[in-house]
């Protein structure tokens, strides 16, 4: 169980030692991370795991008690007391969690091997379950976030527009007066046309 309990350890620790593109350090080395989950699942994950699910990924780290972080730039970072930027020697210090309490254990051990394969699968389940959850409520969180973010520009859009309607009713309000009082004297002149027979008799 030691040797690969090491090597996932192992092996994400090289990755970042050897700068890879979508798995970084953070700028003090105590944290580390995803610029973007996406391209770590499809350009990382395939070359030193079996699966390409980043909710299995975070399920390991948890398995030995990395903390998940909030670190600007990137989109999931996560980290561990011993786990360190060109410290390699922390890595020895770092145990799995042992998902079951002493209780458990003692009757695990009176199970039969089925029984023991049965629950392991179905501890294995909940667990993926777990995560998945967590990535689900990030990716909620994220776009609860965007939401808001979308209504706050709408309302402040919203403000701006009635301000300016406003401002365009008064000066409406203002010019129309102005412009009734132009219109007046037109309205006033007699119409002009060839005399009336009337006028032409006076004028003879």
């Amino acid at each position: 169980m030691k040797p690969k309990q090491a090597t996932f350890l192992q092996k994400t620790f090289d990755l970042l030692e050897q700068h890879s593109s979508a798995l970084h350090w953070s700028e003090d080395g105590q944290s580390f991370g995803m610029t973007c989950v996406r391209d770590f699942c499809l350009e990382v994950l395939p070359k030193y795991s079996k699966h390409c699910s980043f909710a299995s990924f975070v399920r390991q780290l948890n398995l030995y008690s990395f903390h998940k972080v909030h670190v600007f730039g990137f989109e999931a970072a996560f980290t561990h007391p011993a786990f360190r930027r060109h410290q390699p020697e922390g890595l020895s210090q770092i145990e799995r969690k042992n998902p079951i309490s002493r209780t458990i254990a003692k009757t695990v051990k009176s199970l039969s091997e089925p029984e023991k394969a049965h629950l392991d699968a179905s501890l294995q389940r909940l667990l993926d379950q777990q995560t998945d959850l967590e990535v689900r409520t990030d990716s909620i969180d994220k776009q609860t976030s965007e939401a808001l973010a979308i209504s706050r520009r709408l309302a402040s859009d919203f403000a701006l527009h009635s301000e300016q309607s406003n401002t365009i009713d008064q000066l409406l309000m203002w010019l129309l007066p102005a412009i009734m009082h132009l219109e007046r004297p037109f309205c006033s002149l007699p119409m002009l046309g060839p005399p009336s027979k009337r006028d032409r008799d006076n004028e003879g």
